[in-house]
């Protein structure tokens, strides 16, 4: 089984940070940081994957999940893209993190 296989509760799981705002338009989303006045936008992609941070917390596993079901793309370059993305925007303070993997 590939590494992707993992437990759903071995993942950390992201929400969209508290100060953030946001709005689709044209099926892209804008992305504003209030606490720095900073406006992102963001693909196709990236917009798909900030409307499921939105609808409630994720974890990566779940975000590659959606990304392989709406666009031709597979597990292993959706993974690669996904982390990206999720490193992305916890660098830049758009989304945080709830909990830790466990430790084994």
């Amino acid at each position: 089984m590939s590494e992707a296989s993992t437990s759903h509760a071995d993942q950390p799981r992201f929400k969209v940070a508290s100060h953030v705002v946001s709005r689709l338009i044209q099926g892209r989303a804008l992305v504003l940081d209030a606490s720095r006045d900073e406006i992102q936008q963001l693909n196709e992609v990236g917009s798909y994957l900030w409307e499921q941070l939105m609808q409630g917390p994720q974890s990566e596993q779940s975000l590659v999940r959606a990304v392989t079901e709406r666009f031709e793309v597979r597990e292993p370059e959706a993974a690669s893209d996904v982390g990206a993305f999720t490193a992305e925007l916890l660098q830049r303070g758009l989304i945080t993190q709830l909990d830790q993997p466990s430790e084994a």
